[in-house]
């Protein structure tokens, strides 16, 4: 139809524009527009065609050459054209309908114009009823001067009358501002002309209101009396009584229906719907209450009418839903009237009326079944409210109501609802939570309603899923985060505040069984810690670290450490060195201190980001903590699983230097808090734990004033005195008087750093005691025995660090404090001749790692040796094999230039003599015969990757550590151990291949010229050639392999010696002049 009219308008306009500029555009138009309404039978369809595309035509009238869904002719359809041409069709009323579902600024314009052009009453009505939908008084107040200021051509008394009567109802409620700009309008409008409105009129006579069917005595009843009339005859029926004298109350103060030309247009609602639903609601009515079913008709009439006092009307049936929900609940009727009850922000009312209902009034089957239906109402009103901010208001006002009335577990509804099952319906929308974005959609919606009704539940289901589920977190925390702040609205629970999330996770961890919580600890950690962590501007920080700011200020961090940590993980912190929760405790700290974020991976770096006037949000009070970790450190002799001792010692350290960097050590009243700490520490507990927190103590005394001191127990005094009056002897109440003094040397160096770097900067004043300690490796016994008695779990328990801190600090500068160690190492008289080689091409850098790497070897064949249990063995070579992977490069041993080789360089640097007389390979003499004398050859084979002594050095440490780590191989019988010897051993002939330089020289022998060999081969001058080194020197052949084929393992040796070229193959063919195997230089 639309398309019909559009052809009419379209053609009227060519008309005006074309041919006849002049003429009346409205008569021309009129008659197309007539024809073609007679044609669709001037049906209601047509004129809402119509009145559509004359309203759009006329609004797009600046834009006709520029919008495509107007005329596109140089004149539109004017105002004034507009105007006639809606009057000759009977349109005013649509027009003005659809006005209302403009926004309230563009239907304010549009009326604005039609009074410029048409100063007539008949627009003041509805520009009234839209202004007094704007919030905002400046803009009501500049659209109602708009018309003080106009002149209106009629006085029609009837419809000043009407005008009147609109004002006035609009001041009953309106603001002072207001009132005076409606009193003024009232004024200009009427004048001095003694017209009345109707609700002035009405009030200045007495009227005697009838309500047959429940007010017989035709009054305004007296509320108060009337009730407590009711209330002294005991009435059995005292609630349906108290909803009618409300509606007798309503009734006789309610003005009185307006006619059907007066009455107002409705926008916002289906009109059709509610009109439907509300007839029908009138027809089926009970009638087995006379009094009641008379009120109810009343009720719906008033609605259906939209008489004066409807919304007050609606109020008081929200009140009293309990006696129209069988009405409400039936399926004509339950969207409609869900909609009419948000629409007019009754929701709370019904809230508080399920509330009393439900947990109020005595429960009966009667009531039961009155429950069951408004919980079901209630329901499916909530998933109506699409706005996210609204429905999450709500919840929040519903749940700090009820968590004043009842305890964290309420469920609104209490009582089964069979057409309701909410579990089922938790599940069905946790299962499509498939996204790791927080979008609010229906999913969420369903949830944020679930957790109006019952909150506990949904976190509860939510938890779960993560806890049992390993990176179910990923989906699931996001839609935490879009529930608002549900996870983190406190409650008082045993005294102590706690939020919903914490006390749903304490509440699971209850629950289940021991083994179920030991298999799922490391999801729960993984949980706590992503809760933990803080979306947008802090999400790469440890969760320890982020600020506390930042964690008030945004919901979106789930968990607050501030309250979690002393609420939750300390007390798990303080059960049995062997229970599950002390593992979840130890897991979840080391959890909260790392970050996915790679840059965070070192904690130094990480503290630097802190500032002391914005605390981490996990150390508002670190010493509780330290006290609970410093209690699990002391168990590592008592019980204390090694993952359990390296997750602990791990936060231990962290903890240590975010104490010092926090604490003011100049201010005397903290200074003297740490002290008390560290006695406490020290007359608690064993010297080990003390001195875990030693290179904390040491830091302290740097920044306090007084003597820098470090600390070591008493038992140390034999071999190292005081180390000059720098270090502090200590006696511990808990002294371990089972291990002579150098047990406790070895066992002190392994927990402080402070002290081992002191030890040695000091070593004049035990240089005796040091002398027994400079041996080379293969004549030691004290060192290597110390440092098994030292490492071996069985004997003390150590975390990863602390082998690294032993075999590789410790030992590293005990190789520094020997000053002829490198000579020892070069000079000593090895098993082997082809090792002796090896040995001579070290420096003093490459012994000193040879020097740690033969100690490692020599550890590891003790564990054949002893009698201790595999797992304790296995433990043992997995701390060794990790400080032989970190003691050295071996994956890229050699240095490589950061800018690429070009031809140009290459061949500069091949003609250097030194460069030659190093890596020659072969020389030819004039004869083509083999000589020695670089000075007479003329052909001169450089092998390339080129060499010099540091890089000689490199290659002999990595051949020497491979065949150690082949004779440890070989000597230790256990399988589990040969698959970590593995690791090193790839590792070290990944380095021997030296893949980077060889492609290198592979590219640029293919970037060569053709002609660049046949200048070669012409050229009677000493010319050179570049081919690539054998991966290992033919001198170093025999002895690697040898050493390789004592591998026990078949497959492992042939990839050692294949990746080597260690098979016995000659592959150098020096002969052969093919481009790509040789680089060509004159």
């Amino acid at each position: 139809m639309q398309d019909q009219f559009q052809s009419d308008v379209n053609g009227a306009l060519e008309y005006a524009t074309v041919t006849l500029p002049s003429c009346d555009l409205v008569t021309v138009l009129q008659e197309s527009l007539q024809a073609t309404l007679d044609y669709f039978q001037q049906s209601s369809d047509a004129l809402d065609a119509l009145h559509l595309v004359l309203f759009r035509a006329w609004r797009h009238k600046g834009a006709n050459m520029l919008n495509f869904s107007v005329s596109r002719y140089e004149r539109g359809i004017q105002t004034h054209e507009f105007l006639r041409l809606m009057d000759l069709n009977g349109l005013f009323e649509r027009t003005m309908s659809h006005l209302y579902e403009l926004p309230h600024e563009e239907a304010l314009d549009v009326l604005e114009e039609f009074i410029h052009s048409d100063p007539s009453l008949r627009y003041l009505s509805y520009y009234l009823r839209i202004i007094n939908a704007i919030p905002d008084e400046q803009q009501y107040c500049r659209r109602v001067d708009f018309l003080t200021e106009q002149t209106f051509y009629d006085k029609d008394k009837t419809a000043l009358t009407k005008l009147a009567t609109l004002i006035d109802e609009q001041k009953a409620d309106a603001t002072t501002v207001r009132v005076v700009k409606l009193t003024y309008l009232a004024r200009q409008l009427i004048g001095s002309s003694g017209i009345r409105s109707e609700v002035t009129r009405s009030a200045s006579k007495k009227r005697r209101i009838v309500i047959k069917a429940f007010d017989e005595r035709g009054f305004t009843p007296d509320i108060t009396k009337e009730w407590q009339h009711t209330r002294d005859k005991q009435d059995t029926n005292s609630h349906e009584r108290a909803f009618i004298l409300i509606c007798q109350s309503i009734r006789g103060h309610i003005q009185p229906k307006r006619s059907i030309e007066a009455k107002e247009l409705q926008d916002n609602i289906d009109d059709v719907a509610l009109k439907d639903m509300l007839t029908t609601m009138v027809q089926k009515v009970p009638s087995d209450n006379q009094l009641v079913s008379s009120c109810k008709r009343w009720c719906l009439n008033v609605l259906l009418e939209k008489s004066s006092g409807w919304k007050s009307v609606l109020t008081a049936m929200v009140q009293f839903a309990d006696l129209w929900i069988d009405e409400w609940i039936q399926p004509y009727a339950i969207d409609t009237m869900a909609s009419l009850i948000m629409h007019e922000n009754l929701l709370v009312q019904y809230y508080h009326h399920l509330y009393k209902v439900v947990y109020c009034l005595p429960r009966d089957e009667y009531i039961k079944g009155k429950v069951v239906n408004l919980c079901i109402f209630f329901y499916n009103m909530m998933l109506k409210v699409t706005d996210k901010e609204a429905l999450l208001t709500f919840r929040d006002y519903v749940y700090q109501h009820m968590s004043v009335q009842h305890s964290l577990e309420y469920n609104l509804f209490d009582v089964d609802c069979p057409l309701i099952d909410l579990d089922a319906e938790l599940a069905k929308a946790f299962n499509q939570c498939n996204s790791e974005a927080i979008v609010w959609n229906s999913v969420l919606q369903k949830l944020a309603v679930i957790s109006i009704i019952h909150p506990k539940a949904v976190v509860m289901e939510m938890v779960s899923q993560c806890c049992h589920n390993k990176d179910r977190h990923a989906t699931t925390i996001p839609v935490l985060r879009g529930l608002g702040s549900l996870c983190r609205t406190q409650v008082k629970k045993e005294g102590k505040i706690t939020t919903i999330l914490s006390h749903c996770l304490d509440t699971l961890l209850c629950q289940w069984k021991s083994y179920i919580l030991k298999d799922n600890v490391t999801n729960i950690a993984t949980f706590i810690a992503t809760c933990s962590q803080a979306p947008n501007s802090f999400e790469t920080y440890p969760p320890l670290l982020v600020p506390k700011r930042h964690v008030r200020e945004h919901a979106e961090v789930l968990l607050d450490l501030e309250q979690f940590l002393p609420n939750n993980v300390i007390p798990w912190l303080r059960t049995e060195c062997s229970g599950t929760l002390l593992q979840l405790g130890v897991e979840t700290l080391s959890m909260l201190c790392s970050s996915r974020a790679t840059k965070w991976n070192d904690w130094s770096s990480a503290m630097q980001i802190l500032n002391r006037s914005d605390t981490p949000v996990g150390c508002t009070d670190p010493l509780p903590l330290a006290r609970a970790v410093s209690r699990i450190l002391d168990m590592r002799s008592k019980g204390l699983s090694l993952q359990n001792l390296e997750n602990a010692s791990s936060f231990q350290k962290k903890l240590a230097h975010l104490m010092a960097f926090l604490y003011d050590f100049q201010d005397q009243e903290q200074g003297a808090e740490l002290e008390r700490f560290l006695q406490e520490i020290l007359e608690d507990y064993g010297w080990q734990t003390y001195m875990s927190w030693s290179d904390f103590k040491y830091e302290v005394s740097l920044k306090s004033p007084g003597q820098k001191k470090v600390v070591a127990p008493v038992q140390l005094e034999s071999i190292v005195n005081d180390l000059g009056g720098t270090c502090q002897l200590f006696q511990s109440k808990a002294q371990d008087d089972e291990k002579d003094g150098w047990s406790m040397l070895f066992e002190t160096c392994k927990l402080s750093l402070s002290f081992t770097n002191q030890l040695f900067a000091a070593k004049d004043y035990w240089m005796y005691s040091l002398m027994l300690l400079w041996n080379h490796p293969n004549d030691d016994t004290l060192v290597s025995e110390q440092l098994y008695r030292s490492l071996h779990p069985s004997l003390s328990p150590s975390t990863m660090q602390e082998y690294e801190q032993l075999l590789i600090i410790f030992m590293g500068q005990l190789y520094d404090s020997f000053d002829t160690a490198g000579k020892a190492i070069r000079e000593h008289s090895y098993r082997n001749q082809g090792m002796q080689k090896l040995a001579r091409l070290l420096n003093d850098t490459d012994a000193k790692v040879f020097w740690m790497v033969l100690y490692m070897c020599k550890l590891l064949v003790h564990t054949s040796e002893s009698e201790t249990s595999k797992d304790s063995d296995l433990v043992y070579a997995l701390g060794i094999t990790k400080a032989l992977n970190s003691c050295h490069y071996w994956t890229q041993p050699f240095e490589v230039s950061k800018d690429p080789l070009s031809l140009r360089r290459f061949r500069d640097r091949i003609v250097e003599e030194d460069v030659t007389r190093m890596n020659a390979a072969k020389m030819w003499d004039a004869t083509q015969e083999l000589t020695d004398d670089m000075d007479n050859a003329m052909v001169i084979d450089v092998n390339y990757p080129f060499m010099d002594t540091k890089s000689r050095s490199t290659q002999a440490l990595s051949i020497l550590a491979l065949s150690e780590i082949c004779e440890a191989f070989h000597q230790v019988q256990d399988q589990d151990i040969h698959e970590l010897l593995r690791v090193p051993m790839l590792q070290i002939v990944e380095g021997l291949q030296d893949s980077e330089r060889r492609q290198e020289f592979h590219r640029l022998a293919d970037s060569q010229v053709k002609s660049r060999l046949t200048t070669w081969k012409k050229s009677k001058q000493q010319k050179r050639r570049g081919i690539l080194r054998p991966l290992i020197d033919e001198e170093h052949h025999e002895f690697l392999r040898s050493q390789v084929l004592l591998l026990d393992d078949s497959a492992l040796q042939n990839v050692i010696l294949q990746s080597l070229q260690l098979t016995g193959q000659d592959t150098a063919t020096n002969t052969v002049n093919k481009k790509h195997q040789a680089i060509y230089c004159i």
